[in-house]
């Protein structure tokens, strides 16, 4: 084999092996499940929000213990003709697209040294809102982990389910072909042939109302 087909050769096995390593199905621990929870869910990002927005709420500014610097700024511009009359000669003079400009600035300060208490009150108001954000967002964050960790192992214990339930459709599968042969022959009645077919699909029934668990449990699995 010469240098070019061992090349190309070697590229397709290096194509195939990282193929075959995305094919294979990532597996979710209840960790990496927590971690991707807490990173995306967006009940624990509105609630972290508004943690966020209480605690830049809660500085002395907002309360009022801070003095206050208003600018105002205002330009006015007027166009228009104007008439007047030379007081030497007496002539009458117009001139068109006279403009007119205005500009106004302002700088207004406030401070309030005393109001009767109402700004100690509202900064300790502001206070008690920052420690309920802080509150709120770990209720949130609690109340999220054990929802996540119930329905981690919810679907642990249902694929679990599953997979017994499965066995067992094999096994009355085989059980409904073995008295069939056996009812054809003469070994079995005509009662064991038709119960062997109800616990057939019994059993068929139980997997298939688990198979719906299952995925209800991945869907719960994945909102959260």
């Amino acid at each position: 084999m010469n240098r070019k087909n061992l090349r190309i050769a070697a590229a397709l096995a290096l194509a195939l092996t990282a193929a075959a390593v995305q094919a294979q199905p990532r597996t979710y621990t209840l960790k990496s499940c927590l971690e991707e929870g807490l990173l995306n869910n967006y009940s624990l990002r509105i609630a972290k929000n508004d943690e966020q927005a209480s605690r830049n709420n809660a500085t002395l500014a907002n309360a009022g213990y801070l003095p206050t610097l208003d600018l105002s700024a205002g330009y006015q511009l007027d166009a228009g003709t104007t008439r007047s009359t030379l007081r030497e000669t007496g002539q009458r003079v117009t001139e068109k697209n006279v403009v007119d400009q205005t500009v106004d600035v302002g700088l207004d300060l406030n401070w309030t040294l005393f109001d009767g208490f109402n700004i100690s009150t509202n900064y300790r108001q502001l206070q008690l809102l920052r420690q309920q954000g802080e509150l709120n967002t770990r209720i949130a964050l609690e109340d999220f982990v054990a929802a996540l960790a119930a329905e981690y192992y919810n679907f642990v214990q249902q694929k679990i389910r599953l997979k017994n339930l499965r066995y067992a459709v094999q096994l009355s599968k085989e059980r409904l072909r073995i008295v069939e042969a056996r009812y054809h022959i003469g070994s079995f009645s005509r009662l064991d042939y038709q119960q062997a077919k109800v616990d057939f699909n019994a059993d068929s029934a139980s997997y298939m109302k688990q198979q719906e668990l299952l995925h209800t449990s991945r869907i719960n699995l994945n909102e959260l």
